[in-house]
């Protein structure tokens, strides 16, 4: 099988996680999360079937789901799994919260879960395509 799945993750509304943050605007990293959906559903790498989006501040998925009903031109098979889990120790890096979100994704996706040839954990519009090369 030469399936990949896709695993985003997004912190919509990290409020609860730093304030440090340097793009903390709710409206800004909604666009900059639905821009790179949108970018993966119409990326034309047949590979490429599942995506599994995993967001963790409990924000409405909305969006989301409307970037999916409108932007997989290719059918892509979309799984959303979400929780209000953006909290992290404050002695720890927030990326604390990105591998938790990493391990439920793991713990619980359906699409990871399956025999799929391999799954990439990318953030926003980083370059799959030279991750593709190399996983060939």
């Amino acid at each position: 099988m030469n399936e990949i799945a896709l695993l985003m993750t997004a912190c919509v509304d990290p409020s609860a996680v730093s304030p440090s943050i340097m793009r903390n605007d709710v409206e800004t990293r909604l666009a900059d999360y639905s821009t790179a959906l949108d970018f993966w559903l119409r990326l034309n790498e047949p590979r490429i079937q599942q995506i599994v989006f995993v967001e963790n501040s409990g924000f409405p998925l909305d969006e989301f789901r409307r970037v999916v009903a409108t932007a997989n031109i290719y059918k892509r098979d979309v799984e959303f799994l979400q929780s209000a889990s953006n909290w992290c120790p404050p002695e720890v890096h927030y990326g604390w919260a990105e591998l938790a979100m990493v391990d439920r994704a793991i713990e619980e996706s359906k699409h990871l879960s399956q025999a799929c040839r391999g799954a990439f954990k990318i953030a926003l519009l980083c370059a799959i395509k030279i991750a593709l090369i190399i996983y060939d």
